[in-house]
């Protein structure tokens, strides 16, 4: 029968060798995508696991912090004269749930205010870090242009020409003439170097609305950088001895107990945070107001 003998010679037909080199490839490639399918999703698993163990310590940290907020808040309103935390920048450590906590309570009163300290002020406390008298004397001008008001009826030519100075260095804004709403935004004003940012900084607020420095809790920086402009710039009459200019300065002693005195309604207050869990840190800043309110006794102005 026919039929019979094709089927019986397809059967006893041999495989080409080429043909099982091919197989072998193909079944190799399968195998490779397998593994590295495998290898994929153990690496997706890694990942998804260390984003969680993450998140698990940020929410951890943000916890931390809330909490020395917290106790910040009641140490800094405490009624009791020894209990109370010092406004002078003075670190509080303690442990949190283990977790190493340091924090930190600065009076506004005790900086610089970027909104209310004049000129002359300005200019003295910028020499303190080396910039010569005409550099701090232009850079002065313009941070008290920037926060200068303009009345449309009565234009000053001269701060029209110094807003001008913006465009031919390229940047792409002018001063708002408005005060400043926070000690970054001194970063825009045209001359303001990040070395020298870095340095006024920590000694600056908009937030003590005062022109004065009250130096019994200024942090010790901002005593320095006084003394310096003081000896920079010279006394004067009138001034207290670590005055930088009027305006500047208060008293010329620093008293540890006045530094733990009840807290003064009206007064702002940064508390600074640092927290840290296993390798990881967070910091924050908190700057708040003691109202007098016993309704809300703290408002909070900012926080970073």
């Amino acid at each position: 029968m026919p039929s019979c003998r094709t089927s019986s010679r397809s059967l006893n037909t041999r495989i080409d060798p080429g043909e099982r080199g091919w197989a072998l490839v193909a079944v190799l490639w399968v195998l490779a995508l397998l593994a590295m399918m495998a290898a994929a999703i153990v690496e997706l698993q890694s990942t998804s696991a260390r984003f969680e163990h993450r998140a698990l310590d940020d929410l951890r940290l943000n916890s931390d912090i809330q909490a020395a907020m917290v106790r910040a808040v009641m140490g800094l309103t405490d009624t009791r004269t020894e209990a109370r935390w010092k406004v002078d920048g003075s670190v509080e450590r303690f442990l949190y749930h283990g977790d190493p906590v340091a924090v930190s309570v600065q009076d506004a009163a005790g900086l610089v205010d970027l909104n209310e300290t004049d000129l002359t002020a300005l200019q003295s406390l910028i020499q303190g870090f080396g910039v010569s008298s005409d550099d701090a004397q232009t850079l002065a001008q313009r941070i008290v242009d920037w926060r200068t008001q303009v009345d449309p009826d009565s234009p000053d030519v001269a701060m029209e020409a110094r807003d001008g100075d913006y465009a031919q260095a390229g940047r792409n804004y002018r001063p708002r003439h408005a005060p400043f709403q926070s000690v970054d935004e001194l970063k825009l004003v045209l001359g303001m170097s990040g070395r020298l940012y870095a340095q006024l900084a920590p000694l600056l607020t908009v937030y003590s609305r005062n022109s004065d420095v009250d130096l019994q809790v200024a942090p010790e920086a901002v005593r320095l950088a006084l003394q310096s402009s003081t000896n920079e710039m010279g006394s004067q009459p009138g001034q207290g001895p670590t005055a930088v200019q009027p305006g500047l300065g208060a008293t010329d002693s620093q008293d540890d107990s006045s530094t733990a005195a009840a807290v003064t309604p009206g007064h702002s207050y940064a508390i600074t945070v640092v927290a840290r869990h296993r390798d990881q840190a967070m910091k924050r800043t908190v700057t708040v107001a003691i109202t007098g309110d016993d309704a809300k006794p703290v408002l909070v102005e900012a926080w970073r």
